[in-house]
């Protein structure tokens, strides 16, 4: 796939605090999650290599979910862009965490036991988002990105920051992947990133696979 035009790139957010602490949450808010200290090195890291392989684009795009870590991420990575390189944040609702309501650091893992045991889409966390819910608003924020990367300028990447397995919900409604072949998707790692190119026939593409 090597003759496709790059126009998005989704990403993971570096490490954060909720990654490494596990009573973080009974502390902050999810919005308020910042990166670990090794997650602002991985941020700058990518940012390096990013920075490296897009160079030569001028106009950077960056679509945030409305998280700390994920403006940190961005920020990291925007230091390492080539001099001369334009770039704007965008925060957007609509890729934010799924809402885990009254899980707490006492009750995570019955909830992650329950969660594998009804698959992804189908679990609801107690006063929380389902999957499902979760993927309705993912499948509007596709719909839109889809359109933007078709219309906008050669010389402009997008750049979508969200959560690990988010992305995995992002994809799916983006690609309109089957329900069975998206409870099977491996996690995302932090800084892990999938590439989306635009081939000569006007079509999206998945440039590495999952």
């Amino acid at each position: 796939m090597s003759n496709k035009k790059i126009k998005l790139v989704v990403m993971r957010h570096a490490e954060s605090l909720e990654d490494i602490d596990d009573t973080a949450y009974e502390r902050l808010s999810d919005a308020e999650m910042p990166l670990s200290e090794k997650g602002q090195g991985q941020s700058s890291s990518f940012g390096k290599n990013f920075g490296a392989e897009y160079g030569h684009i001028k106009n950077f795009r960056f679509v945030l979910s409305p998280s700390k870590r994920a403006l940190e991420t961005a920020e990291g990575i925007a230091c390492e862009l080539p001099p001369g390189a334009n770039f704007s944040f965008t925060t957007e609702q609509r890729i934010a965490k799924q809402d885990w309501g009254d899980v707490t650091v006492h009750n995570r893992k019955a909830a992650e036991n329950e969660r594998r045991k009804a698959g992804i889409l189908n679990y609801a966390f107690p006063n929380g988002e389902s999957g499902r819910e979760v993927l309705v608003r993912f499948a509007d924020f596709a719909a839109y990105i889809n359109s933007e990367i078709r219309t906008s300028p050669e010389d402009e990447l997008f750049v979508v920051i969200t959560h690990g397995l988010e992305i995995q919900f992002f994809l799916k409604a983006f690609f309109n992947w089957t329900d069975e072949y998206f409870e099977t998707l491996p996690r995302i790692k932090n800084c892990g990133a999938k590439k989306i190119g635009i081939g000569k026939d006007g079509l999206p593409a998945l440039v590495d696979e999952l």
